[in-house]
């Protein structure tokens, strides 16, 4: 179970989700253009190293694809309209990649 989040502090501030190969690069626009829709410009987009997903059938080669969202205040905490911006991001990304037609082969946490 996880634990709460300090004050001030997202309730994540890494969302990662694991895509097929051909689903790499829109997840990650997504991720670009939802944040953007959430006033939110202080991230870093990313994909880790590709591998085979040998749990699915057929076995598919996936990426691990990320987002990080960082502090807007020096003290490297979240001001509240950031840290409202960025809760409401994680509360959006499985419908926005639904309606995108990307299915998550394993969600990561």
């Amino acid at each position: 179970m996880r634990m709460p989040p300090a004050p001030s502090m997202p309730d994540r501030d890494v969302i990662r989700v694991i895509v097929a190969d051909e689903n790499l690069y829109r997840t990650m626009e997504l991720f670009h253009e939802l944040a953007r829709q959430n006033g939110i410009s202080k991230t870093s987009v990313g994909a880790g190293k590709p591998y085979v997903a040998d749990y699915n059938t057929p076995e598919q080669k996936v990426w691990p694809v990320s987002i990080k969202f960082f502090p807007d205040r020096p003290d490297d905490t979240f001001t509240p309209v950031h840290l409202e911006n960025v809760n409401n991001f994680g509360k959006q990304v499985n419908e926005a990649l639904s309606r995108a037609g990307i299915v998550k082969v394993i969600p990561v946490d």
